[in-house]
């Protein structure tokens, strides 16, 4: 067998082994780092109205402190249990927050090494393995009534110069995205409080 026959064969060989190669397992095309681009986090989140938890931790880098807060429904009225069952005006806030939530979705995949965390600012902020003050992001967590997860983000950074894109992990897994959203969920005992404890109009008051 000559040069060029012996070269027509192995080519034709190697045409044969690729197109089989892909008849059995054609997933090998796709890279595995683009398995879940695109997809929803939580697809079996669908109800805006069924968290009855919101915790947060928020992280303040200037002190290095991270700030918990915690609302829930309980016994009938909306109280946050981190500040001393203070009664909470959450309702309405709380259901915007899982609406923002339920829709996003995992638009770019940016990073599979948690070494990169703290340049997206995602490293969880009560992590106490991770020695840097910087980079840590906000904790988001949304139970149901029976205390059952139904969404858990942690918050990063927004992209520069796109405050509409942020990104975005889930906690225990390394995987970044980058997220459409201009979502802000406040950790802020004032934002959450009830302000008007007595349910009064000022001109219904007739003697104090």
């Amino acid at each position: 067998m000559n040069e060029m026959k012996r070269t027509i064969v192995f080519c034709f060989v190697a045409s044969v082994l690729a197109v089989a190669a892909m008849v059995v397992d054609p997933g090998r095309m796709n890279p595995e780092i683009f398995n879940d681009q695109g997809e929803t986090f939580y697809p079996e989140f669908t109800d805006p109205q069924a968290p009855k938890v919101i915790e947060i931790v928020d992280y303040d880098e200037e002190t290095a402190t991270a700030r918990p807060l915690k609302v829930e429904f309980s016994d009938g009225k909306w109280r946050i249990p981190s500040h001393y069952n203070y009664p909470a005006d959450a309702a309405d806030r709380l259901a915007q927050t899982a609406a923002a939530l339920i829709e996003l979705r995992k638009n770019v995949i940016v990073s599979d090494r948690a070494q990169e965390h703290a340049t997206f600012g995602v490293i969880y902020p009560l992590d106490q393995n991770v020695t840097s003050l910087s980079g840590r992001g906000q904790r988001v967590t949304l139970k149901d009534e029976n205390d059952q997860t139904l969404a858990d983000f942690i918050i990063g950074n927004f992209m520069e110069n796109k405050s509409s894109m942020r990104y975005m992990r889930l906690p225990g897994q390394k995987r970044v995205y980058k997220v459409e959203s201009s979502l802000g969920v406040s950790a802020k005992f004032e934002d959450w409080i009830e302000t008007d404890l007595l349910k009064l109009y000022a001109g219904d008051i007739r003697k104090i």
